[in-house]
Parts: C-alpha cells; sequence; structure tokens
C-alpha cells in the first residue's frame, strides 16, 4: 500500500517573510515539516501568472504545450477552463492508474472533470466585471464538483461574496486598515475579504474531504498570501 499524499498549494507565500516567521517560532506546524522533511526553494516562471505557473504545477509540462498562457482567453476574453488545457493534469493521470483522487480549488478545473474521486472545481471571475482574480466556490454554479451530488454535501461549508463583509472586522484587527478608502484602496480591500471568504471555502472543503475517505492523493490550493503581499 501506498501512504495518501496531500498536496497543500499556497500561493504567494514569500519565503523571506516564511523564513523570518519560522525564526520567531510563529509557524510550528511548518517548522515540523522542515525538522521531519526538507525545507528549500523551488525556482518558478516568468511572469508570475498564477494560472499558467499552477498548470505548470498540475500537468509538469511548461505554458506552450498544456496551453494556459495567460489570464483569459485571447479569443473570448473569458476565463480559462478545463476544456481549454491541452493535456491531462497529475488528477487525470491518478485516476487513469487507478487511484483516488480529490481535488479543492486549484487553478483552471471548472468545469469539474470525472475522476476516480472527488473534484471541487474553482473558477476565476474576471469576466464578471473583475469581480475577483483569484478562484473561488460558487454557491449554484453549474459543474463545480464531481460527482455532481458532492455541491448538495460541500454547500453548508461555503463562504461566498455576500458573506465577506463579515470578515472586515478581523481584517481590520490583523491589518491598520483605515476607515475611509479610495476607490483603489477599496478595490484591494475587497480583493482581499474575497480571498479570505474563498479560502475558507478551500480549507473547510478540503478537511471534509480528508474525514470523508482520504484519497491516495489529494490536492488543493490557497491563495490569500499571494493578495494580501
Amino acid at each position: 500500500p501506498v501512504a495518501p499524499v496531500v498536496v497543500i498549494g499556497i500561493d504567494g507565500l514569500d519565503p523571506i517573510v516564511m523564513d523570518q516567521l519560522l525564526a520567531d517560532g510563529r509557524l510550528p506546524t511548518f517548522q515540523r515539516f522542515a525538522d521531519e522533511g526538507t525545507l528549500g526553494r523551488l525556482g518558478t516562471l516568468s511572469p508570475t501568472w498564477s494560472p499558467v505557473i499552477w498548470t505548470t504545477i498540475g500537468t509538469g509540462q511548461d505554458a506552450p504545450a498544456h496551453g494556459i498562457e495567460n489570464f483569459l482567453e485571447p479569443e473570448t476574453s473569458l476565463p480559462f477552463t478545463s476544456n481549454t488545457r491541452r493535456v491531462p493534469a497529475i488528477w487525470n493521470l491518478a485516476s487513469d492508474a487507478g487511484r483516488t483522487v480529490d481535488c479543492a480549488g486549484w487553478w483552471i478545473t471548472w468545469p469539474a472533470e470525472p475522476v476516480n474521486g472527488r473534484m471541487v472545481a474553482s473558477y476565476a471571475a474576471q469576466a464578471q466585471a473583475k469581480i475577483i482574480w483569484k478562484p473561488t466556490l460558487w454557491r449554484e454554479m453549474e459543474h463545480q464538483t464531481w460527482p455532481p451530488k458532492l455541491a448538495t454535501e460541500i454547500e453548508p461549508l461555503l463562504v461566498m461574496a455576500e458573506d465577506a463583509e463579515q470578515l472586515r472586522p478581523a481584517m481590520r484587527r490583523a491589518f491598520p486598515i483605515p476607515e475611509q478608502l479610495d476607490a483603489f484602496e477599496g478595490r484591494l480591500v475587497n480583493d482581499m475579504a474575497w480571498t479570505h471568504a474563498a479560502d475558507l471555502s478551500i480549507a473547510a472543503v478540503t478537511g471534509h474531504l480528508l474525514d470523508t475517505g482520504a484519497a491516495d492523493l489529494t490536492l488543493s490550493y490557497l491563495a490569500l498570501p499571494d493578495v494580501v503581499g
């Protein structure tokens, strides 16, 4: 038997900031990972566009091969979808090999693909008046889960845009956010609230997947450090 593999992708987790937090003793779980395993830095792509990078991580292929070369499809100005990815991702390969797979919130996974397990696909809503640049989960969105009935199961776990306002008091405790904001500052705070809500949703869904029969491979994507940075 093979032990389950869990991949937690955290976008924008600055290694300089993380090194200081580790030195200050503020990341005990990461410290345990470092002590019991390996801690190091990986190279990345340039430019550092999230949909391109995270599709490369998910497929092992570069942008010309997998076809996700920016945020929006040039022909439609809509976000790329899983239908536009040209090569299989690791969740496809693992499924084809007979392994079970759970995936939550990864870039370019909507519409959710049939896998040997469960998928909760995220969608970045640049097309909806550029609401948010990071993927999130949406209530009553078609094709967001595989199998389809999983949508009802996870619905109570989701924190949506309409809930994001409830996050602002906690954000103001964590960051020196002025009461009065100009349009640009307001947009930054709004993006942070939306992404916080998305991460709460994806973290809760990931926990639910792990608690209800961990798959051979579980993948989850979180975005808040990138947006806060």
